[in-house]
């Protein structure tokens, strides 16, 4: 059984999202609030033996948090705080805990401007100046 060391350290903007590495595979993770599991999920993906042991260890301070399998890791996630059954990515569609989407869309048919702008996907609310 073999042991693999996954590095995190905070993103640039921090907000508790996490980036992380492990020597021989690169960078497994960008932006992940659970990235020891996201990265059990990514080496099996990668064809790792589900039976080798990762261990978590944050880059500032040196500090090895968590160890697991990551065959038993990667089936499971956060939610509200606890560990329970991954449940699969998340969709538009199932989203619990985001309400804006950035995505493009075609030109105003009032002002006439193609942009960017913030779509409260699940209130299916349109911004006031598009009414």
């Amino acid at each position: 059984m073999s042991e693999l060391i996954l590095i995190v350290e905070e993103t640039k903007a921090r907000r508790g999202r996490f980036d992380g590495w492990i020597e021989g595979f690169g960078q497994v993770v960008a932006s992940s609030t659970q990235p020891f599991l996201d990265a059990a999920r990514e080496l099996i993906k990668r064809n790792v033996a589900p039976t080798t042991i990762l261990m978590m260890r944050h880059k500032k301070t040196g500090t090895d948090s968590l160890r697991g399998p990551i065959d038993k890791a990667a089936k499971l996630e956060i939610n509200k705080g606890r560990f329970a059954e991954y449940q699969g990515p998340r969709s538009a569609d199932n989203l619990k805990d985001a309400a804006f989407l950035r995505r493009p869309v075609d030109p105003c048919p009032r002002c006439d401007r193609s942009r960017s702008r913030i779509v409260l996907t699940l209130l299916r609310i349109t911004p006031r100046e598009h009414r």
